[in-house]
């Protein structure tokens, strides 16, 4: 991993003032995630990198799917991705560019109930789920439908409007796939508290994300998974 000055000094030379580079987000399995302030705008954005630099090997197809799918998605309840590209520096680095939602995600939120012992409202937890499953609905909508594949309380993001109310975004399109894919080059791929049996065996649909939204919903109502999780 780069160190955070690397990444700024690389980001903003290559975009020549167009990006100021923040801070640094979080990490994931493959990249890393860096608040961003598109200057001529003046709006804050995420930016999301791709550990691995890429070589002449890189399936850069594979690089970009989750823009290529999320771009065909357009609802209140998914995020937005404005950019993608490569930064040629002395690496190859593959980035996205996309909306910055500054919540947190909804594990963090379950969390802070658990912290003050109390369990969330079903109230708000039924909206939660109200605005998980719009956005799904607008995957599954599609032509051909979206599977997402990893949808967990990581992958939901929380935004809040002028009157305080919960917006939520589902992220995170890395893995998802259209139905038309051949499902001998699909992985069995996903986080495995939150994967449907069937999908350990390929046989992925829209079913496989309804699966992961029940395990959301149990979450959010109990606290807990729905059965015993190793650790």
């Amino acid at each position: 991993m780069m160190d955070f000055n690397s990444i700024k000094r690389i980001v903003e030379g290559y975009f020549n003032g167009q990006y100021e580079v923040e801070k640094f987000l979080g990490e994931g399995s493959f990249s890393n995630v860096y608040l961003v302030k598109h200057n001529f705008l003046d709006d804050l954005r995420a930016m999301k990198i791709i550990k691995e630099p890429l070589n002449p090997t890189t399936p850069i197809e594979t690089i970009f799917n989750e823009v290529k799918l999320a771009t065909k998605l357009r609802n209140d309840n998914i995020i937005n991705i404005y950019d993608a590209g490569i930064i040629s520096d002395a690496d190859d680095l593959a980035y996205f560019v996309m909306e910055y939602v500054p919540g947190g995600d909804l594990e963090d939120y379950l969390n802070s109930f658990a912290k003050s012992n109390i369990q969330m409202p079903i109230s708000r937890a039924l909206n939660i789920m109200k605005q998980i499953l719009t956005g799904l609905n607008t995957l599954h909508s599609s032509n051909p439908p979206i599977v997402h594949r990893d949808l967990k309380l990581n992958n939901v993001l929380l935004n809040y409007n002028s009157n305080g109310d919960i917006e939520i975004k589902n992220s995170d399109f890395g893995v998802a796939n259209e139905l038309t894919t051949n499902l001998s080059d699909i992985d069995i791929v996903g986080t495995r508290p939150y994967m449907a049996p069937e999908s350990f065996k390929k046989n992925i649909s829209s079913m496989t994300d309804i699966y992961a939204v029940g395990v959301i919903f149990y979450q959010l109502l109990t606290g807990h998974y729905p059965y015993d999780v190793e650790k």
